[in-house]
């Protein structure tokens, strides 16, 4: 089963631990299997998405897909343009990738033993809440996904969709919201 994302995203402000992306890929290649169908299902709505995933296991995009997936200008009311970067892109950022390393602290900051959950202790290190930079991620790729319309010029994937809805009829969009460390 193909996928847009690999690990080649998780750097910078999503960088994982090199024993994630060195070598054996098995972790995250699991993560985005498991979290990128359901991110892009809530994007899309089902019927898009398994349209979409058509294109993506036969890795040939036809139009629309092509642009939405590679990236592509369009026009806002008539006169702005603006610059989707699309699901794959050379500066390897993604809502895709954002969501999955959220969903990947999400499970790893803490280890299930048969006391509860606890709190690994490192050597030589000084453990820190994992909460600000979990919110980070979170918002950010809310930022790339996208908020219903809003008068912003943000170029998320809602924005692209919306703007060039006629090409995706079937479009069911599942809105998010940003989160905070304090969990309001």
């Amino acid at each position: 089963m193909a996928n847009l994302t690999d690990h080649t995203y998780f750097k910078g402000d999503i960088n994982l631990p090199a024993s994630v992306l060195e070598g054996n890929y098995e972790v995250i290649n699991a993560y985005i299997s498991q979290y990128e169908p359901e991110v892009l299902k809530m994007l899309l709505g089902y019927d898009l998405y398994k349209a979409l995933k058509v294109q993506i296991d036969a890795e040939t995009y036809s139009d629309p897909w092509k642009a939405f997936i590679e990236g592509a200008e369009y026009t806002v009311d008539t006169d702005y343009k603006v610059k989707w970067n699309g699901l794959v892109n050379s500066e390897k950022k993604s809502f895709i990738a954002y969501y999955v390393f959220y969903q990947y602290m999400r499970d790893t900051v803490t280890s299930t033993s048969g006391v509860g959950e606890v709190l690994n202790s490192a050597e030589n290190a000084t453990r820190i809440a994992a909460i600000d930079k979990m919110s980070y991620a979170y918002n950010r790729f809310v930022d790339l996904y996208g908020t219903l319309r809003d008068g912003s010029f943000i170029p998320s994937a809602y924005r692209y969709l919306y703007e060039n809805e006629d090409s995706f009829d079937l479009w069911l969009f599942e809105p998010v919201t940003k989160v905070n460390s304090f969990g309001i």
